[in-house]
């Protein structure tokens, strides 16, 4: 197995798999699904930040982890049954032009609360993390990220063939009360294993250490994470029952 990505400016990827070549166009995120994500991330930060403060209606709105870490499933080389599922955590990138500011910024607040302790700016990463996903003009839709934990199931299965499938399904509370919005859809994508210690790497490792801290100094120590993925978005399918299931979202 191996891809190309030297065309990535014409946003065209190809796999070699089996003796055959396919060639994929990544098509990123639709601005609907792109906005859904960074939103929920928001609310999710800023409840931490305010203390899960209740609403007017004295509830909490918050949507499913499931749209942190939705279940991947890859295929497996060989076996009785060759389908692995395993849930994610699943987060943006920086485009590049804004990779190295936000990859330095988050190691120096990292770096300080692994010296002075995980309480002395707590809030200054809940907000670092707050800024980041508020920013979307600064935020790729082209790609996503996460991490390789384990090196497991799903890591020998990428190496075998580098297509995912990302289920996201979720509920969402509307304003005013009401039955809740369902969220179900299916990104497909190529996964592209980042070499260790550039900007892309760092920026994956960071972004889990500045919210998960805890034994981070003993994990950076060491040989961890095992790797950083990249999932190059190829397209976005509709999975609610319905009308439009199956179909791809475009907007």
């Amino acid at each position: 197995m191996s891809i190309d990505i030297s065309e990535l400016k014409n946003n065209n990827i190809k796999v070699i798999f089996e003796n055959q070549e396919f060639t994929y166009q990544r098509k990123g995120l639709p601005s609907s699904i792109f906005d859904l994500l960074t939103k929920y991330r928001v609310n999710s930060i800023e409840g931490m930040v305010n203390q899960f403060k209740t609403n007017e209606d004295g509830l909490l709105r918050r949507t499913s982890t499931m749209l942190h870490s939705p279940p991947v499933a890859t295929r497996s080389p060989n076996g009785y049954f060759p389908i692995n599922t395993a849930a994610k955590g699943i987060g943006f990138i920086p485009k590049e032009e804004y990779l190295e500011e936000f990859v330095v910024q988050f190691e120096n607040l990292i770096d300080e609360a692994i010296e002075k302790g995980s309480d002395f700016n707590r809030d200054e990463r809940l907000n670092a993390l707050l800024n980041f996903y508020k920013s979307k003009e600064k935020i790729t839709n082209y790609k996503l990220g996460t991490l390789e934990l384990y090196g497991l199931r799903t890591w020998r299965n990428i190496q075998y063939d580098p297509r995912v499938s990302i289920l996201y399904n979720s509920t969402e509370s509307q304003e005013g009360g009401g039955r809740p919005n369902y969220i179900s859809f299916e990104v497909k994508g190529i996964i592209e294993i980042i070499e260790k210690d550039t900007l892309a790497w760092r920026w994956q490792r960071n972004v889990h250490d500045i919210f998960h801290l805890y034994r981070a100094k003993e994990r950076r120590a060491g040989n961890w994470p095992v790797a950083v993925l990249n999932i190059h978005v190829l397209e976005t399918i509709d999975k609610r029952p319905g009308e439009n299931a199956s179909k791809e979202i475009n907007i």
